[in-house]
């Protein structure tokens, strides 16, 4: 994987659907042939991503700038869908515009024929396919737009197919992926490279990307409260295990409402009495919560208490910066 593509996280073997970028096609006996050529005039300049999760299913929002350095040209423009073993995850309201136009679109196959050996365990199947005309000498906007749902496993995970970009001039300039977490008990599973922009709203951007075909954008989504993809709660709960210092990635993925949850699982977990109502309803739920009418303070280790003050303070920054 090349190093310009760390950006893409873990790929499991339960991927659902994913869809991808808009890219353009040969159609020749009623079936589609991705297309990859590099005399083609019309370059992908940049692409705006953005990623909303709610609690039943995630949004996908592209706005594509093209420019042809060429020609006029008329090309058959498809949103692949990308589907892997079950094919967990269906799409749905789909639409897509063409300089601020909504247009129709068609559904073709894509031929069968088309493989490779990297590609083995993927199947281009359909194409939500549209025929744009993108004059010389000038820019032309696209966008998508479509909801998916999860799927039947945890953790979940949203994806989006960015590499059929490469079917395009040259590099794309500018990728901007915009993800909002509307979830209230999951997180996004993010590396560092993803910069803070809201209480729930986070940013990647990269440039100059020459990607290969079905280089794709995977989040892992998981319980807020643990590593789910490892173990089962309590086991994978970190902040009773060691202390999770303020620069610790894991801050960079949680709510300041996650936070505040994860500060008092703490305090759950050896048994205290909730009285305020969401948090007492919220463990009650739990199936390893016990309340114990004997809690003490002191129970909590020196870790705990240590990322208890830390947590509360992580939790009063980010509404002090974003909430008003």
């Amino acid at each position: 994987m090349k190093k310009e593509f760390s950006f893409i996280l873990i790929v499991l073997s339960f991927i659902s659907s994913m869809y991808a970028n808009d890219a353009w096609f040969n159609l020749t006996g009623g079936s589609l042939m991705p297309t990859v050529d590099d005399n083609i005039s019309v370059q992908m300049e940049s692409e705006t991503i953005n990623i909303i999760m709610y609690e039943e299913f995630y949004e996908i929002l592209v706005d594509f700038n093209f420019y042809n350095h060429s020609k006029t040209v008329s090309l058959n423009v498809g949103f692949p869908f990308l589907m892997k073993y079950d094919g967990e995850g269906k799409i749905y309201d789909f639409k897509c515009w063409t300089n601020d136009k909504e247009t129709d679109y068609s559904d073709y196959p894509i031929d069968i024929e088309w493989r490779r050996e990297q590609d083995k365990n993927y199947k281009l199947e359909n194409a939500f396919v549209r025929k744009i005309e993108f004059p010389q000498k000038d820019y032309t906007r696209t966008r998508i737009y479509y909801k998916c749902s999860y799927g039947k496993y945890i953790p979940y995970l949203v994806s989006y197919l960015y590499g059929t970009g490469a079917s395009w001039n040259g590099k794309i300039k500018k990728i901007t992926v915009n993800l909002e977490n509307n979830l209230t008990y999951f997180r996004p599973d993010i590396n560092k490279e993803w910069k803070r922009k809201g209480d729930n709203k986070w940013q990647l951007v990269k440039k100059n990307i020459k990607p290969n075909y079905l280089d794709t954008i995977n989040i892992q989504v998981q319980p807020f409260d643990y590593n789910a993809s490892v173990y089962e709660f309590p086991h994978g709960f970190d902040f009773n295990k060691k202390i999770m210092w303020p620069n610790n990635v894991r801050y960079n993925q949680l709510t300041s409402n996650q936070m505040q949850l994860s500060r008092n699982t703490i305090y759950a977990l050896h048994g205290y009495h909730f009285q305020k109502g969401d948090l007492r309803n919220y463990f009650e739920s739990q199936y390893w919560y016990k309340m114990d009418p004997n809690y003490k303070q002191n129970k909590l280790s020196l870790i705990e208490n240590i990322n208890v003050k830390i947590l509360l303070y992580k939790e009063k920054k980010l509404k002090k910066k974003y909430i008003k």
